[in-house]
């Protein structure tokens, strides 16, 4: 097997504006990968084994800021844009129930042009703070961030039924703390909205009787909790 060898280019800028209370931050990049080594999952065994994409290009910027618009209010948050995917692989193996109408051909299939598993072409993320004084000691504090990706494909064959489709999820928490920051105490609220969504998605059978497993994230349904951290 060919070693893996990539070439990248980065370049970015940073600003600082409104009387340094608002900074922005830009990256954009392009790589292009030589036998870009791969996880995949042989229908016919069952079993994860190692192969190798030709060639793979990825590209895309990020965009990102913070902003303190007074005393007790922080706001931060960015978006990306990443165009992720093969550009030579021919011999990509088939999903689970292909047929050569869908183009495999003796177990393979062409994933040229074809986007990388988990590489959303959009994610974002917002985050609101606000900060009040309680004594001398104490800040209470009230915090909610929303996290969006588009859709993205959850398997390596590009098996249809792998489709992740785009969501947002809300989280929201308040508490207080110490005035050095050391000692915290919060109320959160994870997954406000009750958004579902899916972690992974995988065909777990061969050809003859198939089985797509879904691997569910820890907040694929809303929940609470109370946390308390503490810094030494």
């Amino acid at each position: 097997m060919a070693a893996e060898t990539t070439n990248s280019f980065e370049a970015g800028l940073k600003g600082m504006f409104w009387k340094d209370r608002l900074q922005l931050n830009f990256t954009g990049y392009y790589s292009q990968i030589k036998n870009l080594q791969l996880g995949l999952r042989d229908l016919n065994t069952i079993a994860n084994i190692l192969g190798t994409a030709p060639e793979t290009t990825i590209k895309g910027g990020e965009l990102s800021f913070m902003a303190k618009p007074s005393r007790s209010l922080n706001i931060s948050g960015g978006i990306a844009y990443n165009d992720a995917h093969f550009t030579n692989f021919t011999d990509g193996l088939c999903y689970l129930g292909q047929t050569q109408t869908q183009g495999c051909f003796d177990g393979a299939q062409d994933l040229s042009g074809h986007v990388l598993e988990n590489a959303p072409r959009w994610k974002g993320i917002f985050n609101i703070r606000y900060d009040k004084p309680v004594s001398a000691e104490l800040s209470g504090f009230l915090q909610t961030s929303m996290r969006y990706q588009s859709a993205v494909f959850l398997s390596d064959d590009a098996d249809p039924r792998s489709i992740q489709p785009s969501y947002a999820v809300m989280d929201a928490s308040i508490g207080v703390e110490t005035t050095d920051e050391r000692i915290k105490l919060a109320l959160f609220i994870k997954n406000l909205t009750g958004q579902k969504y899916v972690a992974g998605i995988s065909a777990n059978s061969s050809d003859g009787g198939g089985v797509i497993v879904h691997t569910l994230p820890r907040d694929f349904h809303r929940y609470v909790g109370l946390s308390l951290s503490y810094q030494m």
